[in-house]
C-alpha cells in the first residue's frame, strides 16, 4: 500500500515538473517570436526612414527625421542649392540657361519672373558682352519651420569678376517653401514659392592683382 501511494506521488512530482517544463518552454517560445516580431517592425521602420541624397551626382544615403533641426538643414540646403545654381554664371548664355533651368526646378513661377525681368534688362547679355563671371557665396539662411509654409531669408555676398576688377555686391532674398514630392533633382522635397530679392546693393569694387 505505501508502495503504491509512493508511486503515485512520484508520478504527481514528475507531472509537475514536465508541467513546469512545459509551460517555460511555452514562455520561451512566445517571446523569442514577440521579440523576432518587434526587431522585424524596428528594421522595417528603419529602412523607411532611410533616403538617398543626389548631391552633384553622388548617391548619398541619409537618414529621415521629424524634428526641426534636420528640417532646418534641409531648407537651408535647398535655399544655398537654389542661389547658387541661380546666380553663379559664367560668360556663356548656354551655361546661364542650364544652371537657371536647374534652378527653376526648385521653385515656382515667381523665381521664374524674377529671371524674365533679368533677361528682359539684358542683365546676361552685358554680363557676355563685358566677359564678366558671377559668383555667389551664401553667408547663412535665416530659417522659420514652426509655421507652414516655411519662411527662409538668404544672406549672401556676389561678386563679379572681370578682367581688371572685381565688385561686390550686398544680396539678401526672402522666400517661402512648400513641401512636394522628393526626385532626384529635387532631393529635399521642397519647392520655393514667392521668391524675391529685397537687396542688391553695390558694395565696391577694387582691381585685380
Amino acid at each position: 500500500m505505501n508502495d503504491g501511494i509512493k508511486f503515485l506521488s512520484e508520478i504527481s512530482s514528475s507531472f509537475k515538473k514536465m508541467k513546469f517544463v512545459s509551460i517555460t518552454a511555452a514562455a520561451i517560445c512566445i517571446l523569442v517570436s514577440l521579440g523576432s516580431v518587434a526587431f522585424s517592425f524596428h528594421y522595417a521602420n528603419a529602412q523607411k526612414e532611410q533616403v538617398y541624397v543626389l548631391d552633384e551626382g553622388s548617391v548619398l544615403a541619409a537618414y529621415r527625421s521629424d524634428n526641426s533641426v534636420q528640417k532646418d538643414l534641409e531648407v537651408i540646403n535647398h535655399c544655398t542649392r537654389f542661389h547658387e545654381l541661380f546666380f553663379n554664371m559664367a560668360p556663356n548664355i548656354n551655361t546661364i540657361n542650364q544652371n537657371v533651368d536647374r534652378a527653376l526646378e526648385l521653385a515656382d513661377e515667381s523665381a521664374y519672373n524674377y529671371y524674365s525681368d533679368l533677361r528682359e534688362q539684358q542683365y546676361f547679355s552685358r554680363l557676355i558682352q563685358a566677359n564678366a563671371t558671377q559668383q555667389i557665396v551664401v553667408d547663412s539662411v535665416k530659417v522659420n519651420v514652426d509655421s507652414y509654409p516655411y519662411a527662409a531669408r538668404t544672406y549672401a555676398s556676389v561678386y563679379i569678376l572681370r578682367e581688371s576688377n572685381i565688385t561686390k555686391y550686398e544680396f539678401r532674398s526672402l522666400c517661402g517653401l512648400h513641401e512636394t514630392t522628393r526626385t532626384p533633382t529635387n532631393p529635399h522635397g521642397l519647392m520655393i514659392e514667392r521668391f524675391q530679392v529685397e537687396k542688391f546693393n553695390k558694395l565696391e569694387t577694387r582691381k585685380r592683382n
